[in-house]
């Protein structure tokens, strides 16, 4: 209503040279899936904002009352808390963040993704603190980690996309039970393997697929009806070849296994059929050999979630099994909020990468810190691009830029965010 805009319009008086203010929070996108922007005025006129997308819980009954309250919640508990504070102190600012997800609400929604909320201010925060140094955003971040952590040694190498070309699980409609990404290998710059990986994206659909695979999934991959994973890494293989880039592709999976696993401790691989029966239903260890099968033929360089969080025996065979040569790439989201169960599955080695939504760390500090902790067990991160779906917000790239990380999940390239963060 006009009443309740001007009553957010108001603005609190702070004369401070480095004050930071919350100026206004707006969102867009369709209704029940709103990507919230966050911005923050420093008081000299400065505005940088920060995006993160939305919530999963959030339905068309439930979404209005949800912003309502995200509103409510950014004016009147993080911002007084965040007033007069210097944006270049970045670890000051997200401790009083931290202390603020503290506080409970009736609105379970906002309870669950507060820290969703956070982070897009201690970004925007980050950002602001960048431009109040006169240095790169990604600079900033790498002085914050080097801060942290007096070991940690910034370098120059820019991160290896990873790239998704066909879709399944439970994200598509199509029979396919996983997604297939490459990795580009052996390119002089980040320009070279962007323009070799635009001729397979665009080439796989048209050498393999026809009009079948037109439709695309959530990240912008191709989709087409593939039931069996060896013919579409056959056909993978097949348009990688007819583009004379065979020495300079890692071929990766990205199983889900998580989806598909049962209470009780068996993978259902026929779990996208109808009617399905339980004859295709498989223990850990014969999922193991399939994979061990695939590595052999396909020389498969990354997996990703290829059992169930639960599931760490198995996991931790699979790395053993590899000895790095493989990148298994754990994907549990209790991980990267749960420091105490990280540390102690890192020293069971349950994988050697971990999967890194930045989103769901609440703050800028704690994903630093977790980066870093993962560099002290020897263990690599491939950062992700934003949970639930992507903004055009390029804090990704930056962030991974000056955290030194060795790989970060692009989606595909017809997506608008995608080339975005690649430009940055």
């Amino acid at each position: 209503t006009k009443e309740e805009e001007d009553e957010y319009e108001e603005e609190d008086e702070y004369e401070d040279e480095n004050g930071i203010t919350i100026s206004m929070v707006s969102t867009r996108g369709n209704f029940s899936k709103c990507t919230m922007e966050v911005a923050v005025e420093l008081c000299d006129g400065t505005l940088t904002t920060a995006m993160v997308p939305p919530a999963e819980t959030q339905t068309d009954e439930t979404w209005i009352d949800y912003w309502s309250n995200v509103v409510f919640y950014i004016k009147h508990v993080i911002r007084p808390v965040l007033l007069g504070m210097d944006p270049t102190d970045q670890v000051d600012v997200d401790e009083a963040l931290f202390r603020c997800l503290k506080r409970k609400f009736e609105d379970e929604d906002l309870n669950k993704n507060a820290g969703k909320v956070t982070f897009a201010v201690s970004a925007a925060v980050c950002k602001a603190g960048a431009l109040v140094k006169g240095e790169s955003l990604f600079l900033h971040i790498s002085d914050l980690a080097c801060a942290l952590d007096a070991h940690f040694l910034p370098d120059s190498v820019v991160p290896v996309p990873v790239f998704n070309l066909t879709f399944g699980g439970s994200h598509s409609r199509n029979k396919q039970k996983q997604h297939f990404v490459f990795i580009p290998k052996g390119f002089r710059t980040l320009d070279e393997a962007i323009e070799m990986s635009k001729r397979l994206y665009c080439g796989h659909l048209e050498v393999n697929h026809g009009e079948d695979a037109i439709d695309v999934g959530g990240e912008g991959v191709y989709t087409p009806n593939i039931k069996e994973i060896k013919k579409g890494l056959n056909l993978l293989r097949s348009t990688i070849a007819s583009f004379d880039c065979t020495d300079k592709v890692f071929i990766g999976l990205d199983v889900g296994a998580s989806i598909f696993y049962g209470s009780d401790e068996t993978y259902r691989l026929n779990f996208k059929e109808e009617n399905n029966e339980d004859s295709l239903k498989i223990f850990g260890d014969a999922l193991k050999d399939v994979y061990k099968s695939l590595v052999e033929e396909y020389s498969i360089a990354l997996i990703q979630d290829a059992f169930h969080p639960n599931d760490s025996k198995h996991s931790a065979e699979l790395t053993d099994m590899y000895d790095g040569r493989v990148l298994v790439v754990i994907e549990d989201d209790q991980l990267l909020i749960n420091p105490v169960r990280l540390e102690r599955e890192m020293k069971n080695n349950i994988g050697n990468a971990l999967l890194l939504k930045m989103d769901q760390m609440r703050t800028v500090t704690k994903c630093i810190d977790l980066v870093l902790r993962c560099n002290s067990y020897g263990w690599g991160v491939v950062m992700s691009s934003h949970a639930s779906c992507d903004t055009q917000d390029t804090f990704i790239a930056d962030i991974c830029r000056g955290l030194s990380m060795k790989r970060i999940n692009m989606g595909a390239h017809c997506l608008t965010n995608s080339c975005t963060v690649l430009n940055r």
